[in-house]
């Protein structure tokens, strides 16, 4: 069995929304941006991967990182089918509610959400 490569469909999923996007936090920080990491979840059977994402929102103030959050949420809140990638499918997406956290290193402001998308397991050769 193979995991979906949901860290990358997830960055591909969500770039439209306007903001930067990616794995990591950017070197040089833009006033705001979206880190999305794996950070585990269930395989409920053998046909099916339910990652947890973390999604980080952040933005130079308390309000743009809110305005990110209020951004990206609802898009991964969807209780249908929705295409993460072109090779990324998700029957639904579900998602926590977004809560204040800022960075504990930096103090930057940022909101997080856990977002966990229902996806099939490839079948290896």
């Amino acid at each position: 069995m193979d995991l979906a490569p949901i860290e990358q469909a997830f960055v591909t999923y969500l770039s439209p929304a306007g903001f930067h996007v990616g794995t990591r936090v950017p070197n040089q920080r833009p006033q705001q941006f979206v880190r999305v990491t794996r950070t585990g979840g269930p395989t409920p059977n053998m046909t099916i991967s339910e990652p947890t994402l973390l999604v980080e929102c952040w933005g130079a103030t308390d309000a743009l990182a809110w305005a990110v959050a209020a951004a990206v949420w609802p898009l991964c809140h969807v209780p249908h089918a929705v295409q993460l990638s072109p090779t990324v499918w998700a029957s639904r997406v579900q998602a926590t509610e977004p809560v204040n956290f800022p960075d504990s290193t930096s103090g930057a402001s940022r909101y997080q959400f856990i977002a966990t998308p229902r996806v099939a397991l490839g079948v290896s050769a």
